[in-house]
Parts: C-alpha cells; structure tokens; sequence
C-alpha cells in the first residue's frame, strides 16, 4: 500500500517503466500491469490491467484517452483515493459530470469508483468490484441498475445506501463486510435477497413481499441484527443464511 517508486532496468526486453511513470508496463502491448501511489499513466498506455493500483495510497487517478481496456478492481482498497479522471478524449471510458469514476461510455456501465464517487443517473449497471474496499461513505444507486454483485464489498464506512426500485438481484457479496451499515431499504423489485455477510451493524431489515428466497449465507455474521420477519412469499431459505446472528 506504501509503494511510492517503481523503476524497471532500462534492459529488460519484456517490461519497462517508461517517462519514469512509477508503473511496470508490458512493452509490447502497452499494458499497465501495476502501479503504486506516485504512479502516472502515460498517454500510449492501452490497457490496464485488472487489480492494477490495489491497495495502493494514491489520492488521484488520471486515465489518458489513448487508454482502450480497463480490468476490474483497479483500486480496489484505495482508501485514500479521492478523484478519478478520465481525459476527454477517450472513445472508450468517461467519467461525466464530475462523477470521480471510470465509466464505460458505450454501456453506461461504471467499472471502478471511490470514496467521493456520485453515481450519474444515465449509469444503468455497476460492474463487479466496483467498489471494492473503498472509503464510500453513502451511495445513490440510480434507477435502471437490475443487479448488485460483488458491488460494495468491504466497504468498511458505508453507512447508507438508496437503492432503486429496479434492482432485482442483490447477489453474493454485494455488501458483504460493510461493517458499518445500521440500515437499508430493499427495493420492491427483488425477487432473492443475499450479500449481507458481515455487515455486523445491521440491526433491522424489512423484507418486501416481492422476496421469494432468501439466499446462501445472506445475513451470516450480522451479530446486531435484532429483528426479521419472513413472510408468506418466502418460499426458500438456503444453508446458513442467518448463521451466527448472535443477537436475533
């Protein structure tokens, strides 16, 4: 997380670290396999690679428009990560109005946020750990996004999340480990609930008559939650959906 410097030996046929960029960079394909905090992408760079800045302290992030392919989880656990900018220029990814995200243009898709992101209403899907281990403290989701999965994980300072009456799949993970969510309102479009995992502040949720199962290890560890009714829709309750909930 503490990485600040990353040369590659001007020798070396197969990476390099070119205009002293603080990255190693795959030569031939242009790829940006990994960086650290001081990192900044050159402007022939085409493709990033997935998990690239991981953890790493950087507070900006600046994607040049010569950039085509983005991995998942870019910055994941980048706590301190606070602006993200795509240039203009680039036909593939943008981040519109100021939304500090990178977001794919052509399927209005965000691929990767931070902790000051504001999701843009025209988004209508979230892309697996997109969110990752940030610092988020609270998210609009908009309406048009259908589906959460891996989406919020380890979002150790979420503490409010609105969620629109479109989703219908909270998968596994969505919210897993955000230890400091009191509460959320479910939209009346879900048909399965699951992803709460760990999310050991939670202490009531209302389940809407639209929920017809509730999923593997659903609320497992949610050690505050006090009360929850499983009404008569509720036809499936799989293995361990409620393990250790010490306080129901």
């Amino acid at each position: 997380g503490s990485l600040e410097s990353i040369e590659v030996a001007e020798d070396n046929k197969t990476y390099d670290s070119r205009e002293g960029c603080n990255a190693i960079i795959e030569t031939a394909t242009n790829t940006l396999i990994s960086g650290c905090s001081s990192t900044v992408i050159p402007e022939n760079i085409q493709v990033i690679e997935r998990f690239a800045f991981s953890g790493s302290t950087m507070k900006e992030l600046e994607i040049p428009e010569s950039v085509r392919e983005i991995g998942e989880g870019v910055v994941n656990y980048c706590n301190n990560l606070e602006r993200i900018v795509v240039a203009e220029g680039n036909e593939t990814y943008d981040s519109r109005e100021g939304c500090n995200a990178i977001i794919e243009t052509a399927t209005n898709t965000l691929i990767s946020g931070c902790g000051t992101t504001v999701i843009p209403d025209s988004v209508h899907a979230i892309a697996r750990r997109a969110f990752l281990g940030t610092n988020l403290e609270e998210i609009v989701v908009p309406n048009g996004v259908t589906g959460l999965y891996m989406v919020f994980t380890d979002c150790k300072n979420l503490k409010k999340i609105v969620l629109p009456n479109s989703v219908r799949e909270i998968y596994r993970g969505a919210f897993s480990g955000c230890s400091s969510l009191q509460s959320i309102v479910l939209s009346n479009g879900l048909t399965r609930v699951c992803g709460f995992k760990g999310c050991s502040s939670l202490q009531t949720i209302e389940l809407p008559d639209s929920i017809t199962t509730i999923d593997i290890d659903a609320f497992q560890d949610c050690t505050s939650l006090k009360n929850i009714v499983i009404h008569n829709n509720i036809t499936e309750i799989d293995s361990c959906a409620f393990e250790n909930c010490t306080s129901l």
